[in-house]
């Protein structure tokens, strides 16, 4: 890994995971009603304060996009240094899929807000409803490719110093892939198990880039 692409990965996993949770609570606030998930409701959240949540999603979208790259520059340089190069492999190509389909994701959140300000209610929660199934499989592929890159990580020649970082982080991705991916088979929307996951997620990440910012 060369200097710049080490940290733009470092700041990218920093970074970028504080930015989506953060702006991402401020777009949604507060649309569900007694824990009963309604579509109409986030949509009319979402509408709400269409310019500022429209450059905010546009914000969120640039840091996830930041943050899939650097999990997919991880992944390949781990299957480049490895006697097993195979896990890494796999988890670079569903990377490339999770960076496909958060942009998807985003840009119908976006359509939304148009589509509810030009008074079409329905076809904007029918849209929302869309991309938050959408959410469903993208939970799946990112704990595949997180469990993927974390053995990819340990069968790597260079590997990540020190070893209990590497540890954390490893069994980390391994552990929230896990999460994610039965919270993804529950297809709920905003339960804890997925809450957990996501977050943890978004730790190992935190901790994964402060470990490449201090790698020598």
């Amino acid at each position: 890994m060369n200097f710049s692409q080490k940290w733009f990965t470092g700041l990218s996993l920093v970074i970028a995971p504080i930015l989506v949770n953060v702006l991402w609570g401020v777009v949604e606030g507060s649309s569900a009603d007694g824990g009963n998930y309604a579509f109409s409701a986030k949509v009319e959240t979402y509408a709400k304060a269409a310019t500022t949540n429209t450059i905010l999603l546009c914000i969120i979208l640039i840091s996830f996009l930041c943050l899939g790259l650097s999990y997919l520059f991880q992944a390949s340089d781990a299957s480049k240094d490895s006697n097993n190069p195979l896990f890494g492999k796999i988890s670079s190509k569903i990377w490339l899929v999770v960076l496909a389909i958060f942009t998807g994701i985003l840009s119908l959140q976006m359509s939304t807000i148009g589509l509810y300000e030009s008074g079409k209610i329905q076809e904007a929660t029918t849209v929302f409803m869309i991309s938050e199934m959408l959410g469903s499989a993208a939970f799946l592929l990112i704990g595949l490719a997180l469990i993927f890159l974390g053995i990819a990580l340990r069968d790597a020649k260079n590997k990540l110093q020190p070893s209990i970082l590497l540890y954390i982080v490893s069994f980390g991705m391994l552990i929230f892939g896990i999460v994610l991916i039965i919270d993804a088979f529950s297809m709920g929307y905003y339960s804890v198990l997925g809450l957990i996951g996501w977050l943890g997620w978004h730790l190992v990440s935190i901790i994964f880039g402060i470990g490449i910012l201090k790698a020598k």
